[in-house]
């Protein structure tokens, strides 16, 4: 049973929001797993956060990931 959160619109005519599905279907676009997907997010949160108070570090870091380093992480590499 998936578990749904209306939050007072419709996303489409039938289905109320839920955030599984999208969260669901963000992942098969990226065509990544959960984990995959965390550990990737993660990474470059901390890399941005480091960089936001020590500018000199990971200047290129979260450039490179989302540009693709390796070429299946690039952000525009989306899959419908």
């Amino acid at each position: 049973m998936v578990h749904q959160i209306t939050l007072g619109k419709l996303k489409s005519a039938d289905r109320p929001y839920s955030i599984l599905y999208d969260c669901m279907k963000h992942l098969k676009e990226v065509n990544m797993e959960y984990f995959e997907h965390l550990k990737f997010a993660w990474s470059i949160a901390f890399a941005s956060f480091i960089h936001g108070i020590f500018p000199g570090l990971f200047s290129n870091y979260v450039t490179n990931k989302i540009t693709g380093s390796p070429p299946r992480y690039r952000v525009d590499n989306i899959q419908e």
